[in-house]
């Protein structure tokens, strides 16, 4: 991992600097066909410079591998993801550093919250495992109660306006997320849900939902907006 993250780094970099001039206002089949030959044969390069690379590296690793304060962390199944996420974070820093003017208009909010997930995970992991030998030792009805939490979560905050918007604007998965559940717990089969921002103001009404046709004096209100249009107060004209 150490030889061949920065050597697939390297060979990415130089096929870009290859590829930028080479493809301009070339034709778009034909650039993507190009770009993914580049990319390959990038790949492939790398593969053999890491294959090299590693090798040089196996001498020193061993060395440091005989200390028993490092030795258990070099020689951990879980080395190698360490590893990557360390080379991929300086990698990530420094081309931020150096190509900040434009890397800021790209949408980083995303990538920043699954890097932030990810850190938290693997912070919660032995939580979780102590919480999961704990469970398994009682009553299966603890399993279940954990599994509805979330669920719990959903029902009481999903329609705050705040929770909405920052599931469906600020995450890739948060759009689709809220729109699944929205059908799952639509019990009239309307198309629409009273949960999540769904806006339907009487699920148990297949004839009650936002936009519907709404009927004046029936004391329904139809479209979901302000009541019965019967009912509804007009506000009155100064010249009135």
């Amino acid at each position: 991992m150490l030889a061949g993250a920065p050597a697939l780094a390297l060979a990415l970099a130089a096929a870009h600097r290859l590829a930028v001039p080479m493809l301009a206002r070339r034709n778009p089949e034909l650039l993507v066909a190009t770009i993914l030959l580049i990319a390959l044969g990038a790949v492939l390069c790398a593969a053999v410079v890491a294959l090299l690379a590693g090798r040089a590296l196996e001498l020193p690793l061993a060395a440091l591998a005989r200390r028993p304060w490092l030795g258990r962390a070099i020689t951990a199944s879980s080395a190698p993801l360490w590893a990557a996420a360390a080379l991929t974070a300086a990698g990530g820093a420094l081309l931020l550093w150096r190509r900040w003017e434009t890397a800021r208009l790209l949408p980083l909010r995303p990538a920043a919250a699954v890097l932030l997930l990810a850190v938290l995970t693997l912070s919660a992991a032995p939580l979780a495992r102590g919480l999961l030998s704990w469970a398994r030792g009682r009553r299966r009805w603890w399993l279940l109660l954990f599994a509805a939490l979330p669920l719990v979560g959903i029902w009481r905050c999903g329609d705050s306006p705040a929770v909405i918007k920052a599931a469906t604007a600020y995450s890739g998965l948060g759009g689709p997320i809220a729109r699944g559940l929205r059908w799952a717990l639509d019990r009239d089969r309307d198309g629409y849900s009273p949960l999540l921002g769904g806006g339907d103001c009487d699920d148990g009404d297949a004839r009650v939902f936002p936009g519907a046709q709404e009927v004046s004096g029936d004391g329904i209100d139809q479209n979901c907006l302000a009541g019965d249009a019967a009912r509804r107060v007009r506000p009155t004209s100064c010249a009135g």
